[in-house]
């Protein structure tokens, strides 16, 4: 009976499932193992003793034997840790003492306490931790169990704002029985915030089979429960509140770049004092959609719900609003950052390749999504349009940190284009150095288009090409020697680059017909690849890919280029 015996990620799931119904005090103490030093299973955004985790599931496992028990094996990175990574887990050494927000469900029996007057009356509400991890920044949602109409169900949402103090709650008026307040114990003071449509009942919501699956809904008892990051996720769905999600959004950009954006606003414009620590603010936040606080005049940062065939999703990005309105009258403000927007894309659109732009017309008709590109004088002077990159999620399966990742990426377009051109577009863009990296890089699939759009729009057919060049090439060379989308320490990237045991060659893709308009458009990139200051990696061979096959003229072209400049440039066609 070894550790080897383990290899159903079913029972890894149904102990952690197990850890959250419990918490995890009572789940280490029921089953004998010791909280972890250093290394954390980490799963849904919560984090879990690793080896506590791995001990249980074995027994889940193989029922017919039992838990493997902390004395039976070691922990570690190369016992504990690498057996969970071999099952499609994440093994983090980050642990409780610095981990992540995490999420809750505290329960309120309306009989022993009056919660709804309690969330409307109360600035802090002063809950008993009980065996939990609660902690200042979590976030929670208040369960009141059956009451004397026959409901139960969600009745507030609200955040931790303070570490547990032993304390009573003798003065809070409404304990049904104020001697219930008067004990002394563990507490935290919970701030409640104001959340549409609640309270939501099991018995009169469409949601109430999602609501009887949380932990709390199940239990006979007890005050503190886990919720995972994607039932929270689904919470802030059901609930139809873009403020829920905007605020759940602010709270965790506070470990991003993108939390910062009030400081860099303050700075770009000369601002006096920082208006809001947020992104977000309740004045920039409405039903169907939000854009950063002091953003209407900008480029703004923006979420929304949107259809889209049929499917419910969030979008975050970017976004030009075009349209005249109260607070914004003349719209020609957002001309000159349009421009430098486009400025940047020209030089940077590749840091976006996965990325997805599309626009709504002054008729709100929305376009379909394209790949990103400049913003047409046509389409900014369409009164009413409005543009927007970025990407979109499912509501059903929402997660946090891919939004604030996209916006940490979009940070430096919005410096430039909020410099009013007192920034380059390179003084704004992270300098990654040349480092290969095998692979191909996801970008936004062609599938879904027209055969039009397929044919005729450069950057969809770009991406084409470059699969099937890295396909190609894999194929002779080996996937671990061929990457895309390499930086090369300029502020650009690299469209194919192929490893040799002591040499690299650099591919530049054109979609141009003739191969004449490929060599032009491609000659002045590749040099800034091998030759320009910043670029540490000199290729041995520098490619120019084009769909044609190469003529006579361009052929001697190249030939004279070799010879006089000694530039190891070639052409290769690549055939579809």
């Amino acid at each position: 009976m070894t550790l080897a015996d383990l290899n159903d990620r079913n029972a890894v799931l149904r102990a952690i499932d197990e850890f959250d119904e419990l918490g995890r005090e009572r789940f280490l103490e029921k089953h004998g193992f010791g909280a972890a030093r250093k290394y954390f299973l980490l799963h849904r955004g919560a984090r879990y003793d690793s080896k506590a985790i791995v001990g249980v599931a074995h027994g889940l496992q193989h029922p017919q034997l039992r838990a493997l028990r902390a004395a039976d094996f070691s922990g570690g990175e190369t016992t504990v840790a690498q057996h969970l990574r071999g099952l499609g887990f994440e093994v983090t050494t980050t642990g409780f003492g610095a981990r992540s927000v995490q999420y809750w469900a505290l329960c309120a029996n309306p009989k022993r306490y009056r919660i709804k007057e309690a969330v409307n009356q109360l600035d802090l509400d002063h809950w008993v931790t009980g065996r939990s991890d609660l902690r200042r920044g979590d976030r929670v949602f208040v369960w009141q169990t059956l009451d004397a109409e026959g409901h139960r169900g969600i009745v507030a949402f609200g955040e931790v704002v303070g570490n547990p103090e032993t304390r009573s709650d003798e003065e809070n008026p409404y304990w049904v029985n104020p001697a219930d307040g008067s004990e002394v114990r563990a507490r935290v003071p919970v701030r409640y915030s104001e959340t549409r449509n609640l309270p939501m009942w099991v018995d009169q919501s469409t949601k109430g089979e999602f609501l009887k699956t949380l932990n709390v809904a199940k239990s006979q008892g007890g005050t503190c429960f886990r919720v995972n990051q994607e039932q929270w996720a689904r919470l802030s769905v059901i609930t139809s509140d873009l403020g829920l999600i905007t605020s759940e959004i602010n709270l965790r950009a506070k470990k991003h770049p993108i939390g910062k954006l009030q400081e860099i606003r303050k700075e770009l414009k000369g601002l006096q004092k920082i208006p809001t620590q947020e992104i977000f603010s309740s004045a920039t936040t409405f039903e169907e959609y939000a854009f950063h606080h002091g953003g209407r005049t900008e480029l703004q940062f923006n979420v929304a719900f949107e259809n889209v065939d049929g499917i419910d999703e969030l979008r975050y990005g970017i976004a030009f609003s075009f349209e005249p309105s109260q607070s914004l009258p003349d719209i020609s403000i957002l001309y000159p950052k349009a421009k430098l927007f486009n400025d940047f894309m020209e030089l940077h659109s590749e840091q976006y390749a996965n990325l997805r732009m599309w626009h709504y017309t002054d008729t709100g008709k929305r376009s379909s999504d394209y790949a990103p590109t400049f913003i047409s004088s046509e389409l900014a002077a369409m009164k009413g349009a409005f543009v927007f990159l970025g990407e979109r999620q499912p509501l059903d399966t929402l997660e946090y940190e891919p939004i604030l990742m996209v916006f940490d990426r979009l940070l430096p377009l919005y410096r430039y284009a909020e410099s009013a051109g007192t920034l380059q577009p390179l003084s704004s863009v992270t300098l990654e150095p040349f480092k290969f990296r095998p692979g191909c890089t996801t970008k936004v699939s062609s599938s879904k288009i027209s055969q039009a759009q397929r044919e005729l729009d450069v950057s969809f057919r770009h991406n084409d090409l470059q699969e099937i060049l890295y396909r190609r090439l894999s194929h002779k060379y080996g996937s671990e020697n061929v990457g895309t989308e390499i930086p090369n320490g300029v502020g650009t990237k690299i469209d194919v680059v192929v490893r040799q045991v002591h040499e690299f060659w650099f591919y530049e893709i054109k979609t141009a017909h003739s191969p004449r308009a490929c060599l032009r458009q491609a000659i002045s990139q590749l040099l800034e690849y091998a030759y320009c200051p910043g670029s540490k990696e000199e290729p041995s061979r520098i490619i120019i890919v084009g769909e044609s096959a190469l003529d006579k003229e361009s052929a001697e072209y190249l030939s004279t280029l070799r010879k006089r400049f000694s530039l190891p440039i070639e052409y290769e066609q690549i055939v579809t």
